[in-house]
């Protein structure tokens, strides 16, 4: 969000794709992979984007503390 603004798809697109890189890179030292450590890895990003939209829209200036200059 910081790089790309506050879109949702990018957002969570990133947050699954992230998680689906860690676990493809689990796979050749043998751990155990599985699709529900992405689906909750992506729920969580969903609900820290909504938790960003709430504050965001309370406290306005909190954003622009975290924009890059």
């Amino acid at each position: 969000m910081l790089f790309c603004g506050n879109s949702f798809i990018l957002s969570v697109g990133g947050g699954a794709l992230f998680s689906l890189i860690i676990e493809l890179m689990q796979l050749p030292i043998l751990r155990a992979t599985d699709i529900d450590d992405i689906i909750l890895n992506t729920t969580g990003a969903v609900i820290g984007y909504v938790i960003y939209l709430i504050i965001s829209k309370r406290f306005p200036k909190i954003k622009s503390m975290f924009k890059i200059k």
